[in-house]
Order: structure tokens, then sequence, then C-alpha cells
């Protein structure tokens, strides 16, 4: 498949996927208020929601001391400044009435989670494009990812959740990158920079730090000198932004860390004793092992099943050329990284486990790539249960049966 065809089928499975998604059903979810449409559409409205188009009119509320959205005012403002550039006009056409709402920055907001879910789309065609997966693999992939229980609850109702889509795959890509270019300090601190404004938008790009992190420490001679580097591009824009708050609002709050105690909450535990702290984490333990599987049970045993078809096809599962093996590198890492960083958020871990569902992709996509090559017909067409799996997990989301 060529970069043209790669956007192309992105961007038409992500426009065709999200508008099945209106169609499924409905049933009751914590914190989700069902909006009913025209035609029997209807979407989750999330509780946050009406938070996140109130900050899109008043973004100056979240210097307030004590604001719960203090931390990540990239997505705040850049909320603001689609509001007030499409809202009006978004408004006027009633493109927010056709979907149930008065408020103008609904639509703007919606818009961000399709650039976000777009863009995930793209990256992993192109991504599974470079593993050498067939283009039937690549355009049910793409379908799965536009498709799921999280697109489901989260892609028509303002919210950042969509950035679990974009963080694994754009670290899987920077992540080969580091391996394959070998970034010179210059250039590792103008990447940790460009992560740094990001993690002003959502958190978890602490996953792709992590990755990058423990690549650069592979490097033998001027590790500590890139590492540092890195480090220090991606800490300038929290610290510019700490003063900001500090100046303005008098302090600096983040609601993950003071509210849900994310990554704090061992200390809180042990203040209760020794018993409190075990239990704390037998519990954290046994959500994440539960959200991991919850999100990927299903494709882990598809990856299973292509895997155990190659070794009984005799078809050698290692990587051919270095872009691949920095590319598996990169999957692995992410796949590591991701339930550990879910453990010490320590809360809805079902939605943060959700960064491995991309990656688990990518894997089933290059397994699929090198069963094709398999001399044995019987077991190339192996590779027709993905497209089979995958057009059942995404009807199974729509249709909830």
């Amino acid at each position: 498949m060529s970069t043209v065809a790669c956007v192309l089928v992105g961007t038409v499975v992500v426009i065709g996927g999200t508008q099945l998604l209106l169609y499924g059903p409905r049933d009751p979810a914590p914190f989700m208020t069902p909006i009913h449409l025209a035609g029997a559409r209807s979407y989750f409205l999330n509780a946050d929601s009406r938070g996140f188009m109130d900050l899109a009119h008043h973004p100056a509320k979240i210097l307030d001391p004590h604001s719960f959205r203090q931390s990540r005012p990239g997505y705040v403002y850049a909320s603001a400044i689609l509001t007030s550039v499409l809202g009006p006009a978004a408004q006027h056409i009633g493109l927010d009435r056709a979907f149930g709402e008065k408020d103008s920055a609904y639509f703007p907001l919606i818009l961000i989670n399709a650039a976000l879910v777009l863009a995930a789309a793209i990256t992993l065609a192109l991504l599974l494009r470079r593993l050498g997966a067939p283009p039937v693999v690549v355009a049910t992939l793409t379908l799965v990812l536009a498709v799921n229980d999280m697109t489901r609850l989260f892609f028509w109702t303002p919210h950042q959740q969509m950035f679990v889509l974009v963080v694994p795959l754009a670290t899987i890509a920077l992540g080969a990158w580091f391996i394959r270019a070998r970034p010179s300090p210059r250039l590792a601190a103008v990447v940790g920079l460009v992560i740094g404004v990001s993690s002003l938008a959502y958190g978890s790009v602490l996953i792709a730090i992590g990755v990058c992190s423990i690549i650069l420490m592979a490097r033998k001679n001027d590790r500590w000198t890139v590492l540092g580097a890195f480090w220090g591009g991606f800490l300038v824009p929290q610290v510019i932004w700490i003063a900001i708050c500090k100046i303005v609002a008098g302090s600096y709050y983040s609601g993950e860390v003071s509210g849900y105690h994310e990554f704090v909450w061992p200390r809180y535990a042990a203040s209760d004793g020794i018993h409190a702290l075990a239990a704390a984490f037998e519990a954290n333990v046994v959500m994440t092992v539960r959200g991991f599987l919850a999100a990927n049970g299903f494709l882990l045993l598809l990856l299973a099943m292509l895997i155990a078809i190659a070794v009984l096809s005799g078809v050698r599962l290692e990587p051919s050329t270095p872009d691949e093996r920095g590319l598996l590198i990169a999957t692995g890492l992410t796949i590591g990284l991701s339930p550990l960083f879910a453990f010490g958020v320590g809360v809805g871990i079902w939605r943060v486990i959700y960064h491995v569902f991309p990656a688990v992709l990518l894997l089933i996509g290059w397994v699929s790539g090198k069963l094709v090559g398999s001399p044995v017909l019987r077991w190339r067409m192996a590779v027709l249960l993905v497209p089979v799996a995958g057009t059942a997990l995404a009807l199974h989301v729509i249709t909830g049966a």
C-alpha cells in the first residue's frame, strides 16, 4: 500500500466507522447519559463533558486556585481556540442541534476527537505497511481501531479519552525513529520539548518518555548527554506552566494527583499501615490484569492463534529489516510500560490500559505479513482470520450482540 492509500483507508474507515457507532445500543453506563437523536441514532454524553465545554468558553478558569483541569492547559486552550473560531459557524449551520446540543463548544470538541482518531488510524495504517501487513489486514485493523468500546463511549462526547489511541502509536513510531536515527543531544532536546508540550494536553505521554528513555539508555557512548537533553526539553514546558500557575493562581494544582491520588496512592495507603498498603497493591494488580484482559483479551487470542499457525507452517517470526526490528522493539516496550503506567495511575484502569490496544493491532498485522509469505497456500489463507475476526469485533461493538 502506498502512503496515499494508507491515508485514504484511515480517513474512510474513521468517517464510516464513527457514523456507525451512532446506531449502537445504549445500555446504562456509569457517568454516561444517553442522548437520543433522529433516525434511531444515539450517543453517550460523559459526565465530564459539560465541564470541558465550559472551559472551552472560559479558559481563564483553568488558572483559578484548585482548578481540576489545571494540569492540562493544552487541551483547554486548543478547545477554546477552536470554539471561538468554529463554534459560531457550527451553531449557525445547526451542527450542534443535530446532535441534541445547544452549546457551541460541542462540535469543535468533537472535531478534536475526530482529528485524534484520524491521526491514530493513519499512523496505524502506515506502521502496518512498514511491517508488511497485507492491504485487507491493514483496512480491517484500522476499522477495529476506529470502532471499539472506547470510541463507542467517548468519540461523540467532548472528552480527552481519544488520546489513548494516538499516544501508543506515536510512541512506537517515535521509539523506532530513535533506534534508527540515533538523534543528537540537540535533536533529542527538541523531541523532548515537543513531548513536554504534548503532556500539557494529556498525561499518558509519559509512556513515550519511558519508552524513549529506555532506548536512549541502550546507547553506549553519549547516553547520559542525550538522555539529559531529552529530559531537559521535556521538563521545560512543565516548569514554565507551573511557574505561571503559581504567579497567577498562587499555587499549582493537579486534579489527577490531589483529587484521584494518581501515582501517589501508595503514600496514602501506607498512612493506614503496611497491611493497608499491601491490600492496595493487591487490589491494583488485580484491576490492572482484569483491565488488560478486558480491553485486549479478544485481540490477544487472535494474536496467539496467528502465532501458532505461523509456527506450524514453519514461518520464522523474526524481523527481516532494521526498521522492522526497531518497530517491534518499540511496540514491545509500549506494551510493557502501558500496564505499569495504568498501575501507577490506580484509577480508571480499564480506560488507561487501552494504550496496549493499538500496539496489539500492530503485532497482529506483523504476524499476518509473515504468514502471507508462507509458500503453502493453506497457511497463507489463515490470514483471512484477521478480517473475519476484526469485522466480527466491530459488528459486536456496533450492534451489542
